[in-house]
């Protein structure tokens, strides 16, 4: 049984918790939806508001967001508007204006007093104003862990980053480089969405401009890397021409955007660059069954995507977001970093696994053309050739032995998970340290067994 006194310590410790970690119960907020734009500081008392009971999302709707907000107590509280794109707003308490505090994430006022604040949001982007009154504790609790996540969150990005760096110098496959590039993009994105750029006090339309210039990226940087991990060209040959149409596009509104600030050009480059990513899902769900790679790519992507959308894009056009924040997207980017990494492991040990096997056929060969050399009188030119043969890189000795099997560059892509064009430099190579001017001959270096016989 639960003494008097345990049950007293109980409460108290549930009511301490819920006023520390999860806001002021006592908090009162209402709002007015000025569509007008009529009224000022000196009338806006006069109208009815509303009960603020969630946060507004109504999309590319234009007008001035009245809020009357009063504060439980006259010990220091902090109001913030949690919307990086909210860049004009405003705030009176007893007549006088209330600045916003510098270097802070998004918009903050700090007030000590019990006096209403009103509030004026400017709404000229998507009108998703969420607000947060949080006491001293809390604020700076608050802030700090957002830091602190954040911080983690982009440490782990950054390990990524630097390990698929590493496999493209050692494995010269540009898939790794091109999910770098694709990674950073992303990770940047969400680092300006978390506010960081406001703390280094860049002006907001330079923002305006990196941002869009970072989504522009994304979809460059997405389908460059999809098609080459998914090899999506050797299948759907003609999906590229969709893909660059719709890239093209979104340069032209990111252009549109930067140059007059509309910001429905920005709505529809935002809605362009998630269906140019669901293309590419889509297009690893209709290669499921024609190779793993498809499956992690389809496994890695698929809820992030909903993700993103739901965080990027669904506030823009007012859909419910479903109370998706970055923090949701950090953990769905975070798995979806763990299994990009594991295929990159996975692909590791394929490719190590066919270069060993076709080096060791290799060398068989190799050591066999040795032994022959030695009987016949062209042992020098035969020894320059077994000589050129040995300084094949192993991607070009993989190459080489497929050649001899009399498979053509689309189905050595296929099989080495490279591009065409990949395949087509590597040739070349071979040619020249081999001396030799078409795939007829290639037989004749590997088997050359057969033909001094």
């Amino acid at each position: 049984m639960i003494s008097h006194i345990e049950k007293q310590f109980l409460f108290a410790l549930f009511f301490i918790t819920s006023v520390l970690f999860n806001g002021l119960s006592a908090q009162n907020i209402s709002y007015y939806k000025d569509f007008n734009q009529i009224q000022t500081f000196k009338t806006i008392n006069t109208v009815k508001f509303t009960t603020y009971t969630k946060t507004i999302n109504d999309g590319l709707n234009s007008c001035y967001y009245w809020f009357k907000i009063e504060t439980p107590s006259n010990k220091d509280n902090y109001i913030q508007f949690k919307n990086q794109h909210l860049t004009n707003i405003t705030a009176f308490q007893n007549n006088k204006p209330l600045k916003p505090l510098k270097l802070e994430r998004f918009y903050t006022f700090k007030t000590n007093a019990t006096a209403p604040i009103f509030v004026k949001v400017e709404s000229k982007r998507e009108s998703f104003i969420p607000i947060k009154i949080y006491n001293d504790f809390q604020f700076h609790f608050h802030e700090k862990k957002q830091i602190l996540l954040i911080g983690l969150y982009n440490g782990f990005a950054i390990v990524i980053l630097l390990l698929n760096l590493f496999y493209f110098l050692n494995f010269k496959d540009y898939t790794f480089l091109y999910y770098f590039f694709f990674l950073l993009s992303i990770s940047f994105g969400l680092f300006i969405s978390d506010g960081i750029l406001n703390l280094f006090t860049i002006p907001k339309r330079i923002i305006d401009v990196i941002e869009t210039l970072d989504h522009f990226l994304v979809a460059v940087t997405g389908v460059i890397f999809a098609s080459s991990f998914l090899q999506v060209e050797s299948y759907y040959p003609k999906l590229k021409y969709l893909s660059l149409s719709l890239v093209g596009i979104i340069g032209i509104l990111s252009v549109c955007y930067v140059s007059s600030f509309n910001f429905f050009y920005y709505t529809i480059l935002e809605l362009l660059v998630f269906i140019v990513c669901a293309v590419y899902v889509i297009s690893a769900g209709f290669l499921f069954k024609k190779n793993n790679f498809s499956k992690i790519f389809l496994l890695a992507y698929f809820f992030i995507l909903i993700l993103g959308f739901c965080y990027y894009v669904a506030k823009l056009i007012g859909i419910y977001t479903f109370g998706i924040s970055s923090n949701i997207v950090k953990i769905g980017g975070i798995i979806e970093m763990l299994v990009l990494s594991f295929a990159v492991v996975y692909r590791t040990k394929i490719l190590k696994n066919e270069n060993n096997a076709i080096r060791a056929d290799i060398d068989l060969h190799i050591e066999e053309i040795k032994e022959l050399t030695a009987t016949v009188h062209k042992q020098k030119s035969n020894k320059k050739e077994i000589e050129t043969t040995q300084l094949l890189s192993f991607r070009e000795t993989e190459i080489l032995q497929l050649i001899s099997l009399g498979k053509t560059n689309k189905e050595i892509a296929l099989e080495l998970h490279i591009s065409e064009n990949t395949v087509k430099y590597h040739v070349k190579n071979i040619y020249t340290k081999l001396n030799i001017k078409s795939r007829k001959e290639v037989p004749l270096v590997i088997n050359k067994k057969d033909k001094l016989q």
